[in-house]
This record gives C-alpha cells, structure tokens and sequence, in this order.
C-alpha cells in the first residue's frame, strides 16, 4: 500500500516537473496549475502533498522564469487553498465546479503573468475536458461529460 502511495507520488512531481520545465522554456501555458487544479478537486486527503509540490513546481518556476520569488508559489498555493476549502462543501470532482475554477485561476495568472489571458483559458478548459472524458471509468467518483449533463 505504501508502494503505491509513493508511486503515484514519484509520477505527479515527475509530471509538474516536466510541465514546469515546458512552461519555462517553450509555451507561456500554466500546465503546472492546471494539473495541481485537477489532482487537488480529484484525490483527498493527501492535502500536504499537493501543498509541497505547489511550492516546489511554484518556486522553481519562478527561479526558471527569474520572477520574483514567491509569486507563482502563491498563485498555485492560493488555487490549492480554495479548493481543499470548499471540497467538504462542494463536490469539487464535478465539472460544473471544475471548469470555472480552472477558467478563474488559469486566467487570473495568465493575465498577472503573460498579460493575456484568453488562449490559456481555452486550452486549459480542453485539457480538463480531455481529462474527464479518460476517467469515464469510475462515474461515481469522478464527473464526465456524458453524467454531468453538459
């Protein structure tokens, strides 16, 4: 059980790490918010791993982009903050929650960071779209698009 608790860990840094890397070097897109947004809305109880690795991809973005140390860590600390907040209160694996807090916080730091806002949005909204429609496994644990009714 330990094994697989590790595992997974290994593969979400190794995939913020790459997205970071990609962000940094070759498409101004916040890949790394994205997927924090969706591994902090699909998996709980494991709070302080997503805090730490918001800091970590955060920090090293910001050292990779040279910005002010501590902006992106913020941004991505403040997304994973207000959803782990409303996760008792709302069913934040539910597209219909899904997709506007991945279209405020993807816009909001595209525009902070990249002064445009609009191409991010959109890509992030088909990234988390392409992801619900993979996990159409497990419906009653995850949203998609053929149960959420949209």
């Amino acid at each position: 059980m330990y094994d697989i608790i590790l595992w997974e860990a290994m593969i979400i840094s190794l995939i913020i790490l790459v997205s970071v890397i990609i962000e940094a070097t070759l498409v101004p897109m916040p890949f790394a918010l994205i997927i924090l947004i969706i591994w902090s809305t699909n998996i709980k109880g494991k709070t302080f791993n997503m805090l730490i690795l918001g800091v970590l991809g955060g920090g090293l973005l910001d050292i990779l982009m040279i910005r002010m140390y501590g902006l992106t860590t913020a941004m991505f600390l403040i997304t994973i903050l207000v959803i782990l907040r409303y996760s008792k209160k709302v069913e934040t694996y539910r597209l219909q929650y899904l997709i506007p807090t991945a279209m405020l916080a993807t816009g909001a730091y595209s525009y902070y960071f990249y002064s445009t806002w609009v191409y991010q949005v959109l890509v992030s909204v088909i990234i988390i779209l392409f992801y619900s429609l993979i996990n159409r496994t497990k419906p009653a644990e995850y949203d998609t698009l053929i149960s959420s009714g949209f």
